[in-house]
């Protein structure tokens, strides 16, 4: 859902970084052969598909850099010990809180799974009036079916489903007391949603900032009590 990232200059800048480095290595410029690969990892991952693949092409950009530094640091070069460093840790910085803070990546519904109710809210968007495809406000529904206070804090999200259809998505939530995690339970949740709401995962894009509406900071979230079926 939303705009499609920019898939072909991540492709161009994936093949002709591993490439262009290892041209400047096979002549011995080492330090020119890392640069070139942390800038071209860095342009691919503003065309990632998912936050995840994001964040590992951003830490081989950080990594990159702080290879120029160090290979500048060995060289007695400060021009790239000061330019490497400097990258490194503007980067590294900037990129951390884009990623925690902001609602410009991409983001596959698995990878809210395991946040609280707030982060993943913030992640789609929605702070920012940015939720992909118009998305309708999640839907919060009990998983594994308890009694939860589904308007209390710190709700932890346990499944996601989309319904591309309705322009809606549910978050599967429970508290975080006591709740087994990992990647075997998260299945089970996830199938339990299913079972109880329907809909898919998916991939989801925002879309282009717009003003916010009057009335957003006041974002109500809609709940599903525990085993009704959404119609």
């Amino acid at each position: 859902m939303g705009p499609p990232p920019n898939r072909r200059g991540a492709l161009v800048a994936a093949a002709y970084g591993p490439v262009g480095a290892a041209f400047e290595a096979s002549i011995g410029n080492w330090a020119v052969a890392a640069f070139v690969l942390a800038v071209s990892s860095g342009i691919a991952a503003y065309g990632a598909p998912s936050r995840r693949a994001e964040t590992v092409l951003t830490a081989v950009m950080v990594l990159g850099f702080a290879t120029v530094a160090v290979l500048g640091l060995a060289g007695g070069q400060i021009f790239g010990v000061i330019i490497g460093s400097v990258l490194a840790v503007v980067v590294g910085a900037t990129c951390w809180h884009r990623r925690w803070n902001t609602s410009d990546s991409r983001v596959r519904t698995e990878e809210l799974v395991g946040h609280t109710v707030e982060q993943a809210t913030r992640l789609l968007g929605f702070r920012a009036n940015r939720q992909p495809g118009g998305l309708r406000p999640p839907v919060l529904v009990a998983v594994p079916a308890a009694d939860v206070d589904l308007t209390g804090a710190g709700l932890i999200v346990t499944a996601v489903t989309v319904d591309p259809n309705a322009s809606t998505i549910t978050f599967g939530v429970a508290d975080g007391a006591g709740l087994t995690r990992g990647r075997a339970a998260y299945a089970r949740y996830h199938c339990e949603l299913v079972s109880r709401i329907g809909g898919f995962p998916a991939d989801l894009r925002p879309l282009p900032a717009r003003p916010a509406p009057a009335g957003l900071a006041g974002l109500r979230v809609p709940s599903v009590p525990a085993g009704e079926r959404r119609t």
